[in-house]
């Protein structure tokens, strides 16, 4: 249970949030405008602020610009919620210090999924700041922790990768019990002739239809599949993924230099008990993210070693998200079934045409976010003009796979979400 602050001046969507977040189990203090929030937030102690935007008073930006500046209040932990659904939009909140963004109107579902998100990654940069305990001698290393080790035996040297079979004839490897901590950073060792890994870029350019958590799946299915995989964040504003692995976050590409070699990038990586490589997103909101010459460098490092590469894309088009669309085999994109993710998904198509990308690669995913959709596949289709070449159903146990930190394709591979990541990975 969280205690959350909600500052909005619209009474009626105050009262619908502290009815939303009161059935997740939360304790909620309202505040009518952007003023009345300001002071409440440096008198008491929240978990988190869930701020609107546009407010008479104060706009949500100045609110989160004065939290930020106030030396008391400056790690508080903040939600802009708004209608306000544009990529500047996202940009502003960001670059104001907000930790995360939604965009009005939002479900239950995806309200306290998001809350969820936000309070289990500040637990898990709270332990990773506390004081260690020095009283006790450190336990030996158990299966589920890869002991450290030096950095030329942390990687076996890359075998030839095989070209894949027909979808039906590979055989269901056995599901993977995952750990829910990791401590090796091998730096990946390259011996023999250069290839090229498939790229699989996962775009959603529309806060929570759940991109992430479909990225983070499809990933961890390509490893149950033994195929060598590695899933790089992309997000310039507090990316997931370490988070739904139980990650740390450091380091991560921020530490990147402008060119990077290959044992630059693999300090950075981190490695899941189930065999997946991870490269983080910076803990913190940036105003600009990882710059085209640095991706080009980690491409270059990671195609020489795995077989594919998996990439979370940041929510908006910037200049490592536009390599990886233009480079990827495939672009899975990403909506829920609203009209909210029509409109963003047809004006990411049109600047996507006007770019000149192949359309052939594009790949479109419908993530039921909530058990109650607000329109059928068939009426997205329909609104769209086009097919969808998956739909995720919505899957209760994706709650409890965010706090837990354990994605559903390794935790739970027979539940209803994991069969259908599991489906659509193994026929790209």
């Amino acid at each position: 249970m969280a205690n959350i602050l909600v500052t909005d001046d619209d009474l009626d969507v105050r009262q619908i949030l502290r009815v939303m977040l009161k059935r997740g189990g939360h304790e909620v203090t309202l505040a009518p405008g952007g003023l009345s929030g300001l002071e409440l937030v440096t008198q008491k102690n929240f978990d988190l602020m869930i701020c609107d935007v546009m407010m008479p008073d104060m706009d949500g930006y100045q609110v989160t610009r004065r939290v930020r500046s106030n030396p008391s209040t400056k790690e508080q932990l903040i939600l802009i919620l708004t209608a306000r659904a544009q990529p500047a939009d996202y940009q502003a909140a960001m670059a104001a210090g907000a930790d995360a963004y939604l965009s009005k109107p939002v479900t239950h579902d995806v309200l306290n999924a998001k809350v969820a998100e936000l309070l289990k990654a500040k637990q898990l940069r709270d332990q990773e700041n506390a004081p260690e305990e020095v009283a006790a001698p450190a336990p030996a290393p158990s299966a589920a922790v890869t002991a450290p080790q030096p950095v030329a035996q942390a990687m076996p040297a890359p075998a030839p990768v095989a070209q894949p079979a027909v979808v039906a004839a590979v055989p269901a490897p056995a599901p993977v019990a995952p750990a829910p901590v990791q401590v090796q950073r091998p730096a990946p060792a390259v011996n023999g002739a250069k290839k090229t890994a498939r790229l699989i870029s996962i775009l959603g350019l529309r806060g929570g239809v759940g991109t992430t958590t479909v990225a983070v799946n499809m990933a961890s299915a390509l490893t149950r599949m033994r195929k060598r995989t590695c899933l790089v964040d992309l997000s310039p504003s507090v990316g997931h993924v370490a988070m739904q692995l139980r990650q740390n976050p450091d380091p991560n590409w921020e530490d990147l230099g402008a060119n990077p070699d290959q044992r630059q990038v693999g300090k950075l990586m981190a490695k899941h008990a189930s065999g997946l490589y991870t490269l983080s997103a910076p803990p913190k909101a940036q105003q600009r993210g990882l710059q085209s010459g640095a991706f080009a460098k980690v491409n270059e490092v990671l195609g020489s070693y795995f077989s594919d590469i998996v990439l979370d894309c940041s929510p908006w088009l910037d200049d490592a998200t536009i390599a990886s669309l233009r480079q990827s085999a495939y672009v899975v994109m990403v909506l829920s079934p609203d009209m909210g993710s029509i409109v963003t998904l047809r004006g990411t198509l049109k600047a996507l045409n006007e770019m000149g990308l192949d359309h052939s690669r594009f790949r479109f995913v419908l993530n039921n976010i909530s058990p109650d959709p607000m329109m059928t596949r068939s009426a997205v289709e329909q609104r769209l003009n086009m097919q969808m070449h998956a739909e995720v159903p919505y899957d209760a146990a994706q709650n409890n796979a965010l706090l837990n930190g354990q994605p559903l394709v390794l935790s739970n591979p027979q539940s209803p979400l994991s069969n259908a990541v599991g489906r659509f990975t193994a026929g790209l």
